[in-house]
């Protein structure tokens, strides 16, 4: 039991019974005898009034050697194994208990489920709606889902058509420059008629 006065009368016996306690061994793949001995034990489950919380708390009948002292934690797993050898772990050990009797074995299961629930209906609530379970109040978060808006894409600004006019060729110099070859090929034309005019005139005279 706990070494505070105060803690120590602030929790009060719910359960009693006379069991072996026993740890399983991992290496040897066995269960052995808690403590220095075997023997049997006296297992009470203790109870904290003002904080609720719960530990199991065992003693060896012969010496009182404590030979268990764990807390019950809130899901722990409760494995009657058989009518009268029970079974739980925690973070450290797996525990066995190998009752006396029958009797024993079920007031103790019967203690022990009764402080799993008292664990399971005493969350503290935090923030969020409230829902009613076994005469509890137990707070259920509330999970809002934002929608989210799809992004608005902006739209491209409507240009206006730019109306590219070709750029005209200078028709006043083209019309130049053909002039200049026309004028060319005139006094071409004129000196090859002049030619063959005074050719066939020779060609008369020397006849």
């Amino acid at each position: 039991m706990s070494n505070n006065p105060e803690s120590r009368r602030s929790e009060q016996s719910i359960a009693s019974a006379r069991a072996s306690v026993m740890i399983y061994d991992d290496g040897t793949k066995k269960w052995i005898p808690s403590g220095t001995s075997s023997g049997l034990s006296k297992v009470q489950i203790y109870q904290h009034t003002v904080q609720q919380t719960f530990r199991v708390v065992g003693r060896k009948l012969q010496n009182h050697e404590v030979v268990i002292n764990c807390a019950i934690l809130k899901g722990l797993k409760y494995n009657q194994a058989t009518a009268t050898f029970h079974q739980w772990r925690d973070n450290k050990h797996v525990y066995g208990l190998n009752f006396s009797s029958k009797e024993d074995a079920d007031l103790f299961a019967k203690a022990m489920f009764h402080s799993l629930e008292v664990l399971s209906n005493t969350s503290r609530p935090t923030s969020g709606q409230y829902a009613v379970t076994g005469g509890m109040q137990q707070q259920q978060p509330v999970l809002i889902q934002q929608q989210q808006q799809p992004p608005i894409q902006p739209q491209p600004q409507q240009q206006q058509p730019h109306h590219h006019h070709p750029q005209q060729p200078p028709q006043q110099l083209q019309y130049e420059e053909d002039m200049g070859n026309n004028n060319n090929l005139i006094t071409t034309i004129r000196n090859s008629r002049l030619n063959s005019f005074n050719t066939r005139r020779i060609w008369v005279t020397v006849r």
